[in-house]
């Protein structure tokens, strides 16, 4: 992805607002608690400080962030994967990075119907619904990029955006 596609999709999504995949909340939950942790936090272990930052620049160029139940629920269930002593800071982190985004709730029997629910799961067909209902989807997951640039959807895959940080 080139960089004036990046700066078309911000421009195209402001107003209209973006989702941010559950991994990629995950790390911005963990950066906001201490950036430091991202690479020794379990489920943020890949990423580096440098992909958090990235994600607080693209996270203030859009007016709103999306969020639905599910992807907040797997988002509080891994943050949780910390001991006791961590875990205060985490919530708190996680309290005001969620107080940030819009809920939006689809039904799980909608996901289910997708055809392609046995693939993806439940979370990735909900993101599915979020995109073809005009919402840019950030994520980290190459099949769901890839499906999502099938359906003819926008799509910010993370990883081919980092040398813009």
């Amino acid at each position: 992805m080139g960089q004036s596609l990046l700066v078309s999709l911000v421009q195209k999504y402001r107003g209209r607002g973006a989702v941010l995949d559950s991994n990629l909340l995950l790390l911005l939950v963990v950066g906001t608690y201490n950036a430091a942790r991202i690479g020794k936090f379990k489920r943020t272990e890949k990423y580096i400080p440098n992909d958090f930052r990235l994600l607080e620049i693209l996270r203030k160029q859009l007016d709103h962030w999306v969020a639905t139940p599910n992807i907040i629920t797997e988002v509080d269930n891994l943050s949780r994967q910390t001991d006791e002593r961590e875990y205060s800071g985490i919530s708190s982190a996680f309290n005001t990075v969620i107080n940030k985004f819009v809920e939006r709730h689809l039904s799980c029997q909608e996901a289910i119907a997708n055809p392609l629910h046995a693939r993806l799961g439940v979370t990735d067909c909900i993101t599915l619904a979020l995109a073809s209902e005009r919402h840019l989807i950030v994520t980290d997951d190459f099949p769901l990029a890839g499906r999502l640039e099938k359906m003819g959807c926008d799509v910010i895959n993370i990883n081919n955006i980092r040398q813009f940080s």
